[in-house]
């Protein structure tokens, strides 16, 4: 049951769309085609991390801000409908995000959260435009390189999957923590873990790093570097 202090993202009138499922009208996914930001955002928080949430109109082409928003995150979060496509951009931003991730080999969380039902019908289409691999233990998990895609339905009326499906159900109030445990899944492993603790200390200490090095030190390096042999 959503909160009724928070304040709801209005997802783009899915009535001017097309919709895959024919037993599902696009006024009924309407009403729960509602994104309640602030307790996602107040949860990363909590935990110490940052959640942005981008709303773009429909007019305006958002995929390169999306793309260039995913650089600086480990964790991707898409709706299935965005503005009048049912999909289409979806799959556009997520095809685009791979593949700037692919000569890094980078690892990504990528998540589908969507109210529309049919979420093993939009996890074959993710696979087959990614060209990934459905994980032989779960049909809504798409592994691709070093990167995770999983799909998520919204908590509402509107989410009528079938029951094995049903951890598959997310309620704001619960997604960010369902994110993380979704990100540890790609990291098990001793020496994963031994290195991002290492990645982590040099993070959480890089500025203490940096201010040592002042501007008053050059001389000194510059005169080092200048009595070495060639």
């Amino acid at each position: 049951m959503t909160p009724p202090e928070y304040s709801p993202i209005e997802v783009a009138d899915p009535a001017s769309s097309s919709h895959d499922d024919a037993n599902q009208t696009s006024e009924d996914l309407n009403g729960n085609s509602r994104l309640y930001a602030k307790p996602i955002v107040d949860q990363f928080a909590d935990i110490g991390s940052i959640c942005a949430v981008l709303r773009p109109n429909v007019e305006e082409d958002f995929i390169d801000r999306i793309v260039s928003a995913s650089r600086a995150s480990d964790i991707l979060v898409l709706d299935w409908r965005i503005g009048d496509s049912v999909g289409s951009k979806t799959l556009e931003v997520v095809h685009q995000v791979l593949d700037g991730d692919e000569p890094i080999g980078r690892l990504r969380l990528i998540a589908i959260y969507t109210v529309d039902p049919d979420l093993e019908g939009i996890a074959a289409r993710i696979n087959q435009t990614v060209d990934g691999e459905i994980t032989a233990d779960n049909v809504l998990v798409i592994k691709k390189e070093s990167a995770r895609i999983i799909v998520l339905g919204k908590n509402g009326p509107a989410t009528n999957t079938r029951p094995e499906f049903d951890d598959h159900i997310v309620a704001e109030t619960d997604l960010a923590a369902r994110l993380v445990r979704e990100f540890s899944l790609m990291t098990t492993g001793l020496l994963r873990n031994v290195a991002l603790a290492g990645i982590t200390a040099i993070r959480e200490h890089a500025h203490n790093v940096l201010a040592k090095f002042e501007p008053s030190l050059d001389p000194a390096y510059l005169g080092h570097r200048l009595l070495q042999p060639d």
